[in-house]
Parts: structure tokens; sequence; C-alpha cells
């Protein structure tokens, strides 16, 4: 139970490729979905829900048309401007919600600093925390743009999905082939 303090809450996504179907803002729609599911278990928690950071780390996508990426210093300043916003203003914990991957190392070392330079209590969650990984870190049976992230859009925004230009298998783990355009829908 959080009890009746305020708690910021900033959800942190990206802008990159998902295949040729998904929309270049897949992580950051999910990444919503995911927290605003959670809030609503949580009814007596006064919750301040930020605006989405849709640009993160992405820096391992930008061979693929349409990603956009921040470096790691650059988020890290970037969210840490806000908690330091936020820690003046007299809130004293912030939850950060990422939905890539690329964002969780860079937001548990600034976690960490805010921590002791702000005395601001920081909770680093992912919005795939619950996605069923393999040995390999990979959602069995899926993969970046697959079946799983693929459903998801399907379920929340079913008209930024480009049926037409849905793979018919998921690339071999180390092919991206046929992975190199992006559509710009749903930016």
């Amino acid at each position: 139970m959080l009890g009746h303090e305020p708690v910021a809450i900033l959800p942190v996504g990206s802008t990159e490729q998902h295949g040729p179907h998904l929309p270049l803002g897949t992580d950051t729609f999910v990444t919503m979905a995911v927290m605003q599911a959670a809030l609503a278990r949580l009814p007596k928690a006064t919750c301040l829900v930020l605006p989405a950071l849709a640009v993160g780390k992405s820096n391992e996508h930008l061979s693929f048309l349409g990603t956009l990426t921040l470096s790691g210093t650059t988020l890290a300043t970037v969210v840490g401007e806000l908690a330091r916003s936020l820690s003046r203003h007299g809130l004293a914990r912030l939850v950060l919600v990422s939905g890539h991957g690329g964002n969780l190392p860079v937001l548990e070392a600034l976690s960490r600093d805010l921590r002791i330079d702000q005395r601001l209590l920081v909770f680093v969650t992912s919005a795939m925390a619950g996605v069923s990984l393999s040995a390999h870190g990979i959602a069995r049976g899926d993969f970046h743009g697959g079946d799983s992230e693929t459903s998801m859009i399907m379920a929340l925004r079913p008209e930024l999905v480009r049926l037409h230009e849905l793979p018919s298998h998921n690339p071999p783990v180390l092919s991206w082939t046929g992975w190199e355009r992006a559509g710009s829908a749903g930016l």
C-alpha cells in the first residue's frame, strides 16, 4: 500500500522500428497501457503521471529507418532534470516505467544517484517485466516486433498495425533481413 503520499510516474518509451507492420511508437504505447492498467489497481494512491518521454536510448536500432535516440548521457540528464524539478516541489517518490530495454541500465544508474543527491526514492521498472524470457533474454517464441508486441498493439491501437506488411514469421535472433523498413504511422 502506497498510502497517501503522492508518487510521480514517468513513462520512458522509445521511437524505433518494430518491423514493417508496427508503429515507431510501439514501446511508448505499450508502456502507457501497462502503466494505466497498474494504476487502476492502486485506487488509494495519489499519482502524478508525467507526459511520456517518447524517445529513449535506442542507438542499437539506428541502422533502421525511423529510429530516434538519445545518448545515455542525454537520457540521464533529461530524466535527472525532471526528477530534480519534482523533488524541488516536494515530491519524495518517483517511478520510472521503461518500455525499452536500452533505457534500463541508464535509468537504474540514475536512480541510485538521485536517491543520494536528491533524497528522492526512485524506483525503476519495465513495462515488459511480466514477459516470459528465454535464457537468451528474448521472449520465448518471440522477437522484437514479433507476436507479443504485435498482439499488444493490435489490442491497443489496431488502426496502426499494417497487417499487409506483417512478416510470415519472426526473424532469427541475429538476422534482421527484411526488417529495414519502418513506417511512420502512429508517431
